[in-house]
């Protein structure tokens, strides 16, 4: 049975009023996969089904190449079915105005139904209400530059083990300098673990550094993307999607690439753990 449908179906078991009947009707496997499915109470808003819960959450690079074979009259149509946020970005990325005419809900649900099935590629992504319970499921509350700062905080897993045995001080010290003040404490606190479970990815070798800053900070930044993929592989696919998706193209793309499994439950433990532990440090940054 298709995931949503799951969803769907326990919604309307656990809603209707012959509820419990219909549920010990089913089979006890059927039960157990519509227990671990989060359903929102059936009285409440349903539009937690519809495509626009899907779409409005995506950023607005992913809509580009859609919007980019109309012309200007069509493509305002399509802003006025997204969200305030996307329209404001997508009109300035097409240098047009954001639409002050809204179109009919019929027509809205036209473009939402072809932008699902363009961004999904005609797959099903739930909508985050319905998705399993998951710690990484907060990753969704975030706004883009949160999940940036998050990949930023991540690569210090990659950077403290290598800064902790570098020899030239004066590297070691151009390099400090390149790290913002608030997340100075935690990676000292890194440098300084001693028996902390860790988890090492191949060497940065800066001791190979050649002292070109953006080539450091995309390396770092790299290495961020990387853990913070890896600690999805376990979760949920839509989940991941919904990440991906909230991200820009050239950061998703990597992100996607790096959703490798280790085949290692204890080192998919440890980095899930990481993103975990940086997750309040972003929000009261």
């Amino acid at each position: 049975m298709d995931g949503l449908c799951k969803a769907l179906l326990a919604g309307l078991i656990k809603g209707a009023p012959q509820g419990e009947t219909l549920w010990s009707a089913l089979l006890e496997k059927d039960r157990q996969a519509l227990q671990t499915i989060k359903v929102p109470p059936i009285q409440e808003d349903m539009a937690v089904f519809t495509h626009a819960s899907v779409v409005h959450q995506v950023h607005y690079s992913w809509i580009i190449p859609f919007c980019e074979p109309f012309a200007e009259q069509d493509k305002l149509a399509i802003f006025s079915s997204l969200s305030s946020d996307q329209q404001a970005k997508l009109a300035a990325h097409f240098h047009c105005q954001v639409p002050t005419k809204p179109s009919s809900p019929l027509a809205n649900a036209f473009v939402l139904k072809q932008l699902y099935d363009y961004l999904t590629q005609s797959k099903t992504v739930w909508p985050v209400r319905l998705l399993p319970e998951d710690p990484l499921n907060s990753l969704l509350d975030f706004s883009k530059a949160q999940r940036v700062s998050l990949v930023d905080w991540l690569s210090l897993y990659d950077l403290a083990p290598e800064l902790a045995i570098m020899i030239e001080s004066g590297k070691l010290k151009t390099i400090l300098q390149l790290i913002p003040k608030i997340q100075m404490p935690f990676l000292y606190s890194l440098m300084r673990a001693k028996n902390a479970p860790s988890l090492t990815f191949s060497k940065l070798h800066l001791d190979r550094w050649e002292g070109d800053v953006a080539t450091l900070k995309k390396a770092l930044h790299q290495r961020g993307i990387n853990r913070l993929a890896k600690a999805l592989v376990a979760s949920h696919p839509s989940l991941t999607w919904l990440v991906q998706r909230r991200l820009d193209t050239g950061r998703a793309n990597l992100l996607q690439r790096c959703c490798t499994s280790m085949n290692n439950e204890a080192a998919q433990k440890i980095v899930v753990s990481q993103v975990l532990t940086l997750i309040p440090k972003v929000e009261s940054s």
